[in-house]
């Protein structure tokens, strides 16, 4: 399962680093496309991490978390 989020995110990476690659100095001209990019990136990885735990978690239905509450609750009294 790993590999295959690996290989999903091998052409997000790409794409990523070929905005890193142009090989130009920064002088903050292109800073929206920098920061577009790295939005993008970020929403794509919180995507793909969500989908991979969607998968283990519908591998292993016994595992699902209960609840745990801090509150106490008497009984009796």
């Amino acid at each position: 399962m790993i590999t295959v989020a690996l290989f999903e995110l091998y052409p997000l990476l790409g794409l990523a680093l070929a905005f890193f690659v142009d090989g130009n100095e920064s002088d903050f001209g292109d800073l929206g496309k920098l920061m577009l990019a790295g939005f993008a990136l970020a929403v794509c990885a919180a995507l793909a991490f969500t989908f991979v735990r969607f998968k283990l978690r519908d591998r292993n239905p016994e595992s699902k978390a209960e609840l745990i509450s801090i509150t106490s609750i008497r009984k009796g009294k």
